[in-house]
């Protein structure tokens, strides 16, 4: 029977968060600094001259020790050179100097012991030529003395190319070609995964400039119905771009792959035949060990379909795909563990590895202690292809510990990927002139329309490849149109909206201005009893780990609140702990305007959390910050200060320590002043009908010392998937109803007057003698009086009133805010 795996993910790339993008390029505008500058310059002179030498080595200025007995003073401290001026310099297109593991001086030459060697990082692009002598130290007894030769990237490790080459006691010249570098962070590695002491001596390394990098394309903003600002970051070494904008349409056929090696050929049932391996055209098998096994047929090795498997023996052994020209839509694998003859735990673990738009990224892994001695099972990891934009291809690689033995079974490897995708230009290869240039306004497009972009950069030499593909996602924001049907029982909301739409929230707000001094006056307040869960605190109900923020609008009272990986209790909202390929929890408010009193807020907080934890909440300003620590584990109310709060404030709620927590109540208040003005949410209305244009919004009370104002927000689906939102800014709002004339009036001259509520009744301020009637709200005479000019005071009981003055009725609330 088929086991499925757990898999823990491993990811190191985000999506986009959310479609919210106004304001300049997101890369700034490109202030090259002297290095750069200087490094662009020298870029271009090497270009023109094609050849450019990047390493030229003979560690002449390793003067310690022997060959045959190599210093005992290493040259690497915490991974960095002791003395660098012992190396000659290299290009000024590197970026780090030589590095690796156990270096020492040899005596002119340098030896590696049991370790690595890393040759400077930099631009190793183009037609690579390299060349090394290297020989063992001699005294040794090695079964093995193979060392790798790889082109990799220094911070992502990921290998370009890979050659063996093997070892003796006599100097041997060994070349290496390549022209699959990358344009910086590349180096030449010298690695082994054997136990042995080597020296190396006479490292040249030179290229020819074939191209320059592609520039690195970022989020489009500014988005119109119509158009979009494509950015991309500017290039040092370009002197104009061209830019390519397009739609797409799928090819519905699907690429289907279900590969179970049954061609695979051996003449001694355990390794590959060399000259005709049966391995599928495009495929690599890659064995790090000569020798070792490569292939089983052993019975509970392959998986039930089939009769042959892939092995992978050693540290570093690796099985990789083709490479697909569209991106993957599901991904499998068949794997068992062989631990057969091993007495300790089999602590390695498969890495799994995905080509993407931006390089190879570490996508997961599966830990081989978790599944060792159990039968082989499937793995889909087709849900994590989320994580990125677009897989070409996948890498299967073996990690073991010192002294692990065992070794991996892989079979039926399965993947799909729609037809190609045919592109339907608006333009193409459109120029942009200006080194420094990073952005192009794009206009004229089909609002309905999806579209896509990628730039190349050129000088006078080069035209470079085209930039990873970036989509310019977007979901339209809504135009609120003025309410129709006011009566005292409700209005008619009306908006616009364009297709790019799939569902929208209505938010009803309350536009005050204050009429006096306001301590303490509540900005938000949530207590979210609208969660409903068997569940509680002890153990919470994992809802949804996410990659991105998503609305909670089901879960609060009003909407506009969004959450990252969370989980419910009964009454309660919080964050699960952080696991790896996910956002850790977190819980957002609303936007709120909190800039009055200088911003300087209180938020009041009941939480429940772990003994040790810090809850943080964080504004958009890092100094808007506060933290409540969790002496012990259970609940905790509090109320901290936050400073500089912004007139479009959102606060974000999380475990300092990344631990799983929920928010059982939130108050956020703020102290006000006469005359400030704040807009307030106080319902929120969700409208699931994408073609939806209008809604009746029913009001049991009109506010009597606000306008009522409307706006919509909308959302839209990423490509359908409910679990990935993408979320409008707000529409403009409407004012469904001003704030009644002699409630909100300000204090500005003499002959204004103004009713406000206070405290046991109201205060009414007039600039002549007025006659005033109150009626209950059920239409009972309580006050029939003509107030002198001034201001007098009226008690009044709690309730509702309806205060007649100067020719106007206006609606009152005593005893409540």
């Amino acid at each position: 029977m088929r086991k499925l795996y757990f898999i823990a993910f491993a990811l190191l790339a985000s999506l986009p968060l959310a479609a919210q993008r106004v304001g300049t390029s997101p890369w700034g505008q490109p202030q090259l600094s002297p290095d750069v500058a200087r490094y662009a310059q020298h870029h271009r002179q090497a270009a023109a001259s094609q050849t450019e030498v990047i390493v030229d080595e003979d560690f002449a200025g390793l003067t310690a020790g022997t060959e045959d007995v190599p210093d005992t003073q290493p040259l690497l401290q915490n991974g960095d050179l002791t003395d660098p001026s012992l190396f000659k310099p290299y290009a000024e297109s590197c970026t780090d100097t030589w590095g690796g593991h156990n270096l020492y001086q040899a005596g002119g030459c340098i030896a590696v012991v049991n370790g690595f060697l890393n040759t400077p990082t930099g631009d190793y692009s183009g037609n690579l030529r390299v060349s090394f002598r290297a020989r063992l130290v001699k005294g040794q007894s090695v079964s093995d003395p193979t060392i790798d030769i790889l082109l990799a990237r220094r911070s992502k490790l990921i290998d370009f190319k890979r050659q063996q080459v093997k070892l003796t006691d006599e100097w041997q010249t060994f070349t290496f070609e390549a022209s699959n570098g990358w344009w910086y962070d590349t180096m030449i590695q010298l690695y082994t995964s054997g136990s042995f002491s080597y020296l190396v001596d006479d490292f040249h390394i030179e290229h020819d400039h074939t191209s320059i990098e592609p520039p690195a394309v970022a989020d489009a903003y500014d988005l119109t119905p119509t158009g979009f600002t494509a950015a991309w970051k500017a290039s040092a070494y370009a002197d104009s771009y061209l830019l390519s904008v397009y739609s797409k349409t799928t090819d519905p056929a699907l690429e289907h792959i279900n590969e179970g090696f049954e061609d695979l050929q051996s003449a001694d049932g355990v390794t590959l035949d060399a000259d005709q391996s049966g391995l599928p055209a495009g495929w690599t098998l890659y064995s790090s060990v000569s020798g070792s096994r490569q292939l089983y047929t052993d019975a509970g090795y392959h998986s039930a379909n089939g009769a042959k498997s892939v092995c992978l023996a050693n540290d570093g052994d690796y099985l990789l795909t083709p490479k697909c020209d569209v991106s993957l839509t599901s991904f499998s694998l068949w794997a068992r563990v062989d631990d057969r003859g091993q007495d300790g735990a089999a602590d390695g673990r498969l890495l799994i590895s995905a080509l993407t738009d931006d390089g190879w990224f570490e996508w997961a892994y599966l830990n081989l202690q978790d599944v060792r001695g159990k039968a082989g099972g499937t793995i889909d990891l087709t849900q994590g292809l989320s994580l990125f934009y677009n897989v070409y291809q996948v890498k299967l690689t073996l990690q073991k510990a010192v002294g692990d033995q065992c070794k991996v079974a892989l079979d039926d490897v399965a993947y799909e990927a729609p037809g190609a995708a045919q592109r339907h230009y608006v333009l193409r290869d459109e120029p942009v002139s200006g080194a420094e240039t990073d952005h192009y306004v794009v206009t004229g497009l089909d609002s309905d329309t999806d579209y896509y972009y990628r730039v190349k950069a050129r000088n006078e030499q080069f035209t470079s490849e085209e930039s990873n593909e970036m989509e310019v996602f977007d979901v339209h924001t809504p135009v609120a149109l003025p309410a129709t049907d006011v009566t005292e029982g409700g209005y008619t909301a009306n908006w616009q909206c364009g297709a790019k739409a799939d569902y929208f929230r209505l938010d009803q707000k309350l536009h005050l201005k204050m009429q006096a001094d306001a301590p303490g006056y509540t900005m938000l307040e949530e207590d979210f009893s609208k969660v409903v869960s068997d569940y509680d605190e002890t153990w919470p109900e994992e809802v949804e780990l996410t990659t991105t923020y998503q609305p909670i609008d089901q879960y609060t009272h009003v909407g506009g609140w969004q959450a990252s990986s969370y989980s419910i209790a009964n009454g309660m909202i919080g964050g699960i702990d952080k696991r790896d390929g996910y956002l850790a929890g977190c819980i957002a408010t609303p936007f709120i305007d909190l800039s009055h009193n200088d911003g300087q807020c209180s938020v009041t907080l009941r939480a429940y959390g772990y003994e040790g934890d810090f809850l943080v909440i964080q504004g958009s300003n890092p100094a808007t910050y506060a933290g409540i620590y969790f002496s012990t584990t259970g609940f905790v109310e509090q109320t901290v200060n936050l400073p500089l709060c912004s007139s479009k404030e959102r606060l974000y709620i999380y475990s300092n320590n990344y631990y799983p927590f929920l928010l059982d109540y939130i108050k956020i208040t703020q102290d006000l002043k006469q005359g400030d003005e704040v807009t307030l949410i106080n319902r929120s209305v969700s409208i699931d009908a994408r073609d939806t244009r209008s809604l009746h919004v029913d009001v049991a009370e009109w506010p009597t010392s606000a306008a009522l104002q409307y706006t919509l927000t909308a959302f839209r689906n990423y490509h359908g998937e409910s679990g990935n939102v993408w979320a409008s800014p707000a529409s403009n709002a409407i004012t469904v109803k001003d704030a009644p004339t002699g409630l909100n009036r300000p204090y500005a001259s003499s002959s204004d007057d103004a009713l406000r509520v206070v405290s046991g009744g109201l205060s009414l301020t007039c600039a002549e003698p007025t006659a005033v009637r109150i009626y209950t709200i059920t239409g009972t005479l309580v006050c029939d009086h003509t107030y002198q000019a001034g201001t007098s005071t009226l008690s009044l009981p709690a309730g509702t009133y309806v205060v007649h003055l100067n020719g106007r009725a206006v609606k009152v609330r005593i005893g409540a805010r």
